[in-house]
């Protein structure tokens, strides 16, 4: 779904604001609360942070999503609009994205062994829940009913945009299967993102070097 594209943005975002925080030296201000839960374009304590802290964040954004989930499904198909069906989506997928996006750089780039295993292990966790949604059958319905209404099929710009891509991207995800091929997809999807995870976490662990002589690196600045 999109958040494969959506991570690896986050990825780059995110180390720009983990090397800003590292610069901050001394001027540490220990939080009260959990510094995964920070307001729009303020700075993030990364070394304010532990595997506790990444454990709460997760459980919390995670039960957080799912019952926003919960009350956009009871809406009624004639009461759907833009704002309570479409907007809230988007909503849920911005909140959740936030956290899931500082844990995701945290796997990959935390110096503390513990900080990275539990980050890694809160990866595969919001992995598995944006795998269910894909093949989310109540979320799904929500948004086709949606898209059926003269609201939506009078949608210009963005907007119309956002719904049919919203649709597309269900029905490409195992949408035209049947229940028992989703349910069999659910199963393959969330085995590649296990082992998506553990590839990424050796990937970053290894601890590997070359030997080289003066000749072989000729040309490269002195600091090399």
């Amino acid at each position: 779904m999109k958040f494969r594209t959506f991570t690896l943005i986050l990825l780059f975002v995110f180390i720009a604001v983990f090397s800003f925080a590292a610069e901050r030296g001394n001027q540490k201000e220990y939080p009260v609360s959990n510094p995964l839960f920070y307001s729009f374009n303020s700075l993030i304590s990364f070394d304010q942070l532990t595997s506790d802290f990444i454990k709460e964040a997760t459980g919390s954004s995670l039960d957080e999503a799912n019952k926003s989930l919960q009350k956009l499904y009871t809406i009624p198909a004639d009461k759907r609009t833009f704002d309570n069906t479409m907007l809230e989506l988007d909503n849920i997928y911005n909140k959740i994205g936030n956290v899931y996006g500082s844990i995701y750089l945290m796997g990959n780039v935390h110096p503390d062994d513990e900080v990275r295993n539990q980050a890694n292990e809160s990866r595969q966790e919001f992995s598995k829940f944006f795998n269910e949604i894909q093949l989310d059958e109540n979320l799904y319905k929500a948004v086709k009913d949606y898209s059926q209404t003269a609201e939506a099929k009078s949608l210009t710009g963005y907007k119309a945009r956002f719904v049919q891509k919203t649709v597309e991207d269900f029905e490409r995800n195992g949408f035209a299967l049947s229940k028992e091929k989703r349910d069999e997809l659910k199963i393959i999807n969330d085995k590649l993102s296990e082992l998506g995870i553990l590839f990424q976490k050796n990937i970053a662990e290894v601890d590997d070097y070359l030997i080289v002589d003066e000749k072989e690196i000729d040309g490269l600045q002195d600091d090399y």
